[in-house]
């Protein structure tokens, strides 16, 4: 195998992606209309599915398609690379937006190390994406319910490489590359641009799939390495994955305030409340609507693709969550939302103690006033 060096990217494309959650939910079709009547889009609005260019039934499918749209913008740079003066948007109806830059790659493989390390948490790409999701949410934004975008983002980027080629002008398979330069792909990956040991080029190597041979996808937390001449199909599924963390960080914080206000309101138990009931109730159902809106976003989320069966791109799925940790997240809000069902559950019985106290007592105050009045008239 040549070294790194001699291998020359033909074709490829680096996607940089930056994931928003917008609100509760999108109307999706509300939202193409939208899209349609106001001329946003550069190619036009719709619907995205999976393209499934290998056998696999039919019903690994997002469910519902999501939305995309692509919009012109003015072409940033990055590492002294121009990316493309168009912008890949994905509306999700879980509220979620995936706004998609692409940077053409050429030139040695090596020079990947290079490009990764411009890439990585590039702060003018990540201006550029707020920059794209207002104007795209200034055309939708009647179609999300309860706007607002959150305080973070997820980035992630997928190094797509088409055609390969070796110092004598063969072509290069994915296998073939990976097997002899391992390091070299895990410091792409992890955007690292010195030497890495053997322990952290296996683990960053760990979750590799391959389909047909010379195919190979390489995931990561930070990237993942593609080639592959028809992987479209694996794309979507990865920047699904990446949306998902998102949400998933997203419903953890929001868990986190719900608790601790559900928490200041179950030990605020002072007498004055039995006179404050009303203001308790709106509180009460405040804390009640948000947990069910986590709710809704968590089954949303976490249904939105269908990927059953033991199908190549049910194993991409299940790698990119499990290099992700989307499985621990979804642990831990599940955790959560259980102990928010038991405090309100505690304060429920909290109030039903506290309101039978209170008739115990007016019925106590009742019997001493007809006693008083007996009296009285003798």
């Amino acid at each position: 195998m040549a070294s790194a060096c001699d291998v020359t990217i033909e074709r490829g494309t680096a996607h940089v992606l930056f994931a928003y959650d917008v609100g509760l939910g999108v109307e999706l079709t509300k939202a193409e209309r939208l899209l349609e009547t106001g001329g946003l889009g550069a190619g036009g609005a719709q619907r995205e599915h999976l393209e499934h260019r290998r056998r696999a039934p039919e019903y690994l499918a997002f469910d519902p398609p999501p939305l995309k749209v692509m919009l012109p913008v003015e072409a940033p740079e990055a590492g002294g690379r121009r990316l493309a003066p168009i912008a890949d948007c994905v509306v999700y109806d879980f509220g979620a937006v995936s706004i998609g830059f692409e940077m053409p790659l050429d030139g040695p493989f090596d020079g990947l190390v290079g490009v990764a390390a411009a890439l990585y948490r590039n702060e003018p790409l990540q201006r550029a994406s707020r920059a794209v999701l207002d104007r795209l949410l200034g055309r939708i934004g009647p179609a999300v319910s309860k706007p607002r975008v959150s305080g973070f983002f997820e980035d992630y980027v997928i190094y797509e490489l088409l055609a390969l080629r070796d110092g004598l002008g063969g072509p290069v398979t994915g296998d073939r590359l990976l097997a002899a330069h391992a390091g070299l792909a895990a410091r792409i990956l992890r955007a690292e641009p010195g030497a890495m040991s053997d322990q952290e080029v296996g683990e960053a190597s760990a979750q590799r799939l391959s389909y047909g041979g010379p195919d190979v996808c390489m995931i990561d937390w930070n990237a993942a390495l593609l080639i592959d001449p028809d992987g479209a199909d694996v794309r979507s599924v990865l920047e699904f994955a990446n949306v998902e963390l998102l949400e998933m960080r997203h419903l953890d914080d929001q868990l986190d305030d719900i608790l601790d206000q559900s928490h200041d309101l179950l030990t605020e138990r002072t007498w004055t409340q039995l006179f404050r009931w009303r203001g308790e109730a709106a509180k009460l159902r405040r804390l009640a609507d948000l947990q069910s809106d986590s709710v809704l976003l968590f089954e949303g989320v976490n249904n939105a693709i269908k990927l059953l069966g033991d199908q190549y791109l049910a194993r991409v799925y299940r790698a990119a969550a499990t290099r992700l940790h989307l499985p621990e997240w979804d642990a831990s809000i599940l955790r959560k939302i259980s102990t928010l069902e038991s405090i309100q559950d505690k304060f429920n019985a909290f109030q039903t103690t506290r309101r039978m106290e209170l008739l115990e007592w007016m019925i106590i105050a009742l019997f001493v006033v007809s006693i008083i009045q007996a009296a009285v008239m003798k």
